[in-house]
């Protein structure tokens, strides 16, 4: 069992996790501050002879996430306006941030010891989904602001912009979580 010793102030002192472990209190000599042990329970988690299969599929999603970015910013700047090119950007952050949050509190949908086969199947998705994203990119029509704007509908097609393009990423952001 790995242990490491971190000093925080007490104001601070509740459930931490730092860099995926759980963190423990323990005392220190100093009476403002309590010490955290940091435990390593990161036993079992990916067995040792699937490893280089894990990372080679890990660098190909990640490539797979990169690529599209590139494609939705170059999309986004012909079909609307030159400076979506920055909000395709945006809404991938958006898109695997929001799907790493929902592994990080659902983690009973996601047990480690199906670390694997999850992948598969998240993959799988994720393929179909920028199919999808990309189809459904190509065919949105932003309506530009005049004279009848109608702020409702305006909203409607941004938020409809929003979900088409975060959908990929949201399953992105479920493969890189995986502590």
């Amino acid at each position: 069992m790995h242990v490491a010793h971190y000093s925080l102030p007490l104001c601070r002192l509740k459930r931490l996790r730092i860099l995926g472990q759980i963190c423990v209190p323990t005392v220190t000599g100093d009476p403002n501050k309590v010490g955290l042990a940091n435990v390593n329970l990161r036993k079992g988690v990916m067995p040792s002879e699937g490893k280089w299969q894990f990372f080679a599929g890990l660098f190909l999603i990640c490539m797979c996430g990169l690529m599209l970015q590139i494609i939705e910013t170059r999309i986004l700047s012909v079909i609307a306006y030159y400076y979506l090119a920055f909000f395709a950007i945006g809404m991938a952050m958006f898109g695997m941030t929001a799907g790493s949050l929902f592994v990080y509190f659902r983690e009973s949908f996601f047990p480690r010891e199906r670390l694997f086969e999850n992948l598969v199947w998240i993959c799988a998705i994720f393929a179909i989904a920028v199919v999808i994203s990309a189809l459904l990119t190509i065919s949105i029509v932003i309506t530009s602001v005049s004279k009848d704007f109608d702020f409702l509908m305006t909203a409607l097609e941004w938020g409809e912009l929003v979900a088409i393009l975060a959908a990929p990423y949201f399953l992105l952001g479920w493969q890189f979580h995986w502590r």
